[in-house]
């Protein structure tokens, strides 16, 4: 059992085709580049959204433990740094986790 979290990235590289072709990298080749580090991947990975704008990628996953969605966007960011470390300018995420101040699940009771 896990808190959801969201987390939004943005990357800024120097040209815009560096940009397309790291959303390409993001979008078809980030589960490969996880299970090169992993000896069992045992969460799924879930982006949400991976968009090029000019220079600027915009990358959004979620997962329902926040410590996996942190780790993820760690990940993505050492994917892009291996990957066009030369041309990324910049680089943030923002993690989101949604405040929920009680929860209840009777099935918790039961462990």
């Amino acid at each position: 059992m896990g808190q959801f979290s969201a987390v939004v990235m943005t990357a800024v590289f120097d040209n815009a085709k560096t940009a397309k072709q790291a959303q390409k990298q993001v979008e078809n080749n980030f589960t490969k580049y996880l299970k090169k580090k992993l000896v069992e991947k045992d969460f799924d990975v879930n982006i949400t959204k991976a968009e090029s704008d000019g220079v600027i990628l915009e990358i959004e996953l979620d997962s329902g433990r926040a410590q996996n969605a942190q780790w993820q966007a760690e990940q993505v960011f050492e994917m892009l740094k291996d990957l066009y470390g030369a041309n990324l300018d910049e680089f943030t995420a923002e993690q989101v986790i949604p405040e929920n101040i009680i929860y209840y699940n009777k099935e918790d009771e039961q462990e």
